[in-house]
């Protein structure tokens, strides 16, 4: 689809799913599905002008008000000529297939919740200075499987932890959590030793972080801070 925009205008989750139509559920369901048949590639671009309509808006080339949720083999290929490329109002989750962002003009990602992404994932894309939450890109020469790379503030608080499930020869990592907060200073560390929180697929949030060596420090003093 070409010089369209598909939304959807709902509170509750759109799942994507291999197959081919978009559905909707009927009143009082919170599940409504888009559907790619499985071994095609769709592509979705946007028109770069928008006249809002009533109270809707349009704030990407695929966009939700509700969550977002990919599952199967679904192959998107998206162009924001407008804004964002894939943007939802709520979360996003991406469980499978493969979501390939031609281009946009501002985030190729945009959530005002969270993103969930299982699985690998491709080129990073920097969040914009309209994002709700600070983040920082850190550039690393490489990565082993298995090493756990750890985000404290200046008082030693544990942010986040993440785990890296194999080899990187080159590695880029977006960083984003509340407590990342504007002009905050905080140190990235490995070989750190973790005692409770919750671990979510090699993410861990709360608990405490002790000990490990640091790598960099940074100041948060944008949205979006790059830490080399």
């Amino acid at each position: 689809m070409r010089q369209g925009s598909p939304g959807f205008f709902s509170s509750f989750r759109q799942d994507i799913l291999p197959s081919m139509s978009v559905t909707q559920a009927p009143d009082g369901d919170d599940r409504h599905a888009v559907l790619a048949a499985a071994g095609t590639t769709n592509s979705l671009t946007d028109a770069a002008t928008y006249t809002p309509v009533g109270e809707e808006d349009m704030k990407g080339a695929f966009f939700s008000e509700g969550q977002l949720a990919f599952e199967g083999e679904v192959a998107l290929r998206l162009t924001g000529l407008y804004k964002h490329a894939l943007c939802s109002d709520d979360y996003i989750e991406i469980c499978g297939g493969q979501i390939t962002v031609e281009s946009s003009v501002s985030d190729a990602l945009h959530c005002k919740d969270y993103f969930e992404m299982t699985g690998e994932g491709g080129a990073t894309s920097t969040p914009s200075s309209q994002s709700a939450q600070c983040s920082a890109v850190y550039s690393g020469s490489n990565a082993s499987t298995g090493t756990t790379y750890s985000v404290t503030d200046s008082a030693g608080n544990h942010v986040l932890s993440v785990t890296v499930p194999r080899s990187y020869s080159s590695m880029t990592m977006l960083f984003s959590a509340p407590e990342l907060l504007q002009s905050g200073t905080y140190a990235i560390k490995t070989g750190c030793t973790l005692s409770g929180g919750t671990d979510f697929h090699g993410l861990v949030t709360g608990g405490t972080a002790s000990g490990g060596s640091q790598l960099k420090s940074f100041t948060t003093s944008s949205k979006v801070t790059t830490v080399r």
